[in-house]
């Protein structure tokens, strides 16, 4: 063998080995450089109120319980009870009692030291007009976090349905109420479609009233009334002698039986529950309009709630589409929201393009309600 053969023999030997040591032997994985981890790409941080939205409901899950004194009726206790307990794990307590009773009991706790509860619960005149001056209630603007509920153009109005200056009482329901009940038996379609239809001599003495001159259904529909039609129209109408009571219930059982063929402002849940049972009766919107009202779906918070981050969490829920819906379907009365469905209320609880409504939980309005009480008692002769 030459030298050059053996010469090339031992570069391709060595040129073998070479390759050989470059490949991983088994077992070893080929080494990969470590990604480099850019600023930018720091996983991105909460909003600041979902942060305190989440720590709200873990520290209202620890108080377990809100206290709520208010005049909703057993069925509405019961869904909301059914909601917090399921979705947030927090007991709701209702103590039932009306509007009067229930400011009472609240400042005579409260003048012992006693703070039982969180949140009060009724209709606007009456409530926050009394306790908020005594320092009983603490403005709900503060506690209001969640965007969705802060939303101006969600709400029916352009804002937040504040019920009074200092924002002690928000209005969650904003429900259309129909003033005229009719026998549609005694009385013919359209016949009765605007309020001078009710000074038609054919209806004097046939028509029963809820008594304007005291707080309640007759009193809204009354003070309501006056911005559209003014107070000479009620001097008319009562010289057509409408008959005044103050028991909604018969009052509505006399339309229905057809004892008086007209009602006027009667409490629309007997109203509604008599139409329900499959009587002859309609609610009559007139084409002047009428008045929206949120019935007692109206809140406010307690000053030193013993259960605060609960009473947060109650508030800023109901003031969401999700708590809108759950407090109008249970109500029966149409969501201050303008994204709530309505496909489960009554027509005549709905609000209807065209018709001019008074807004009674706004304070140019409800604060109208007690001294029109006064010019009720004169102008239809209450005893």
């Amino acid at each position: 063998m030459t030298n050059k053969k053996v010469s090339a023999i031992v570069s391709c030997l060595l040129l073998l080995a070479i390759l050989l040591a470059c490949v991983p032997s088994r077992g070893e994985s080929p080494t990969t450089a470590a990604p480099t981890v850019k600023p930018s790409e720091s996983p991105v941080s909460k909003d600041p109120w979902e942060s305190e939205w989440q720590r709200i409901q873990r520290d209202a899950k620890k108080e377990g319980e809100i206290v709520i004194y208010s005049s909703i009726g057993p069925e509405v206790r019961e869904v909301l009870t059914k909601v917090m307990k399921e979705k947030f794990g927090v007991e709701l307590n209702v103590v039932p009692g009306r509007a009067p009773e229930s400011v009472a009991r609240l400042r005579k706790e409260h003048a012992a030291g006693l703070y039982v509860a969180d949140l009060f619960m009724a209709g606007t005149g009456g409530t926050a007009d009394i306790l908020g001056p005594l320092g009983l209630l603490d403005p709900l603007d503060k506690i209001i976090i969640i965007p969705e509920a802060l939303n101006k153009s969600a709400w029916y109005g352009g804002d937040l349905l504040w019920a009074d200056d200092d924002r002690y009482q928000i209005a969650i329901l904003a429900s259309p109420k129909p003033p005229i009940v009719i026998n549609r038996s005694m009385v013919r379609p359209g016949e009765i479609a605007s309020y001078s239809d009710l000074l038609n001599p054919k209806w004097k003495g046939k028509m029963v009233m809820e008594d304007p001159s005291n707080i309640g259904s007759g009193n809204a529909w009354f003070t309501g009334a006056s911005f559209l039609v003014g107070l000479d129209y009620f001097r008319q109408l009562a010289r057509q002698e409408p008959v005044i009571g103050r028991d909604s219930r018969l009052l509505a059982e006399w339309v229905a039986r057809g004892k008086y063929p007209v009602g006027i402002a009667i409490k629309g849940e007997e109203l509604i529950n008599l139409k329900k049972a499959g009587t002859p009766i309609d609610l009559v919107t007139p084409k002047d309009g009428t008045y929206t009202t949120a019935g007692a779906g109206c809140l406010m918070l307690v000053t030193k709630a013993p259960h605060p981050n609960a009473a947060r969490l109650f508030v800023n829920w109901a003031l969401t589409k999700e708590g809108g819906a759950v407090f109008s379907k249970a109500h029966g009365y149409q969501s201050a929201r303008l994204d709530v469905p309505t496909d489960f209320l009554e027509p005549e609880n709905i609000r209807q393009p065209g018709i001019k409504y008074i807004g009674m939980d706004k304070p140019e309005y409800w604060n109208k309600k007690v001294p029109m009480l006064a010019i009720a008692k004169e102008i239809f002769q209450v005893k």
